[in-house]
């Protein structure tokens, strides 16, 4: 019996080449995204090494960052864009709150231009526009991980939505947007 036989190689071979499909695919994202800096003429994207609020705060929008705790003692943090590029938001519409889905953070809101992200075209909609972090995601980390889903949906959620209103002085939401598990 062969040591190297191409039936008992499939299964390595099939590996192998989704995982050159995935390089050339990331690279390809990447070099359109600029990325990686070569001679070709391109650079670093700086918002890599960024957090949500300074991502939005270098596209140009007014922004906040804020932490919360939970009833049950977790820091939150989250990330409220107060304006417009240009300005104040005119006329305003009132309070959206978008949240991540599972395994995510706020900086998916974000992660576009402003013209093909959801929270800057809420913001310029006229939306004061917040963005949550579950306990336990990059932005909200834990040192315990101690809780399910069911704390996120019962306590996270209220305890982030309730917190913007009142800082925003309004009684309810003009919107709410939730992806995955954050609907």
């Amino acid at each position: 019996r062969a040591l190297f036989s191409l039936a008992r190689m499939r299964p390595v071979l099939l590996l192998l080449l989704l995982l050159l499909l995935l390089c050339v695919a990331f690279c390809g994202v990447s070099a359109q995204r600029g990325v990686f800096g070569d001679e070709r003429g391109w650079r670093a994207d700086p918002e890599i090494a960024m957090n949500t609020t300074q991502i939005v705060h270098f596209q140009g929008y007014p922004v906040e960052e804020h932490r919360v705790q939970t009833p049950d003692g977790f820091t939150l943090t989250l990330t409220r864009i107060t304006g417009t590029r240009t300005g104040p938001f005119n006329p305003r519409k009132g309070v959206a709150f978008l949240q991540h889905g599972l395994l995510d953070s706020s900086a998916t809101w974000v992660m576009n231009s402003p013209e093909e992200s959801f929270a800057y075209n809420l913001a310029d909609a006229g939306y004061e526009v917040w963005l949550g972090n579950n306990r336990g995601s990059t932005y909200s980390p834990c040192d315990k991980w101690d809780f399910s889903f069911d704390e996120i949906g019962l306590i996270d959620l209220p305890t982030m939505i309730n917190y913007g209103l009142q800082v925003s002085g309004e009684r309810t939401l003009g919107m709410y947007s939730g992806d995955s598990e954050g609907t």
